[in-house]
């Protein structure tokens, strides 16, 4: 989804929140984040926002983790 965010200097910001949903640990989670954020940059430049502005967009990648397990992708190995 797009954001319009308007800025204190009365201009405009658009920024792009990508959503992924994660139930389980993966350690190549941070790499295919990194991935989904560039495959995104890749289809921005013909966005109608992006040409009338001739800048690109923030990326604002989330990931919602909603497993049982604490979160320890990055730290350890063990377990994913």
């Amino acid at each position: 989804m797009i954001w319009e965010v308007r800025t204190r200097q009365g201009g405009r910001l658009y920024a792009y929140v990508m959503l992924e949903f994660q139930s389980r640990l993966d350690w190549a989670m941070p790499p295919r984040t990194v991935n989904h954020v560039g495959q995104s940059y890749r289809g921005l430049p013909a966005q109608p926002e992006t040409r009338k502005l001739r800048r690109l967009q923030q990326v604002l990648p989330i990931v919602i983790y909603s497993g049982r397990r604490r979160w320890q992708v990055g730290e350890s190995r063990s377990g994913c």
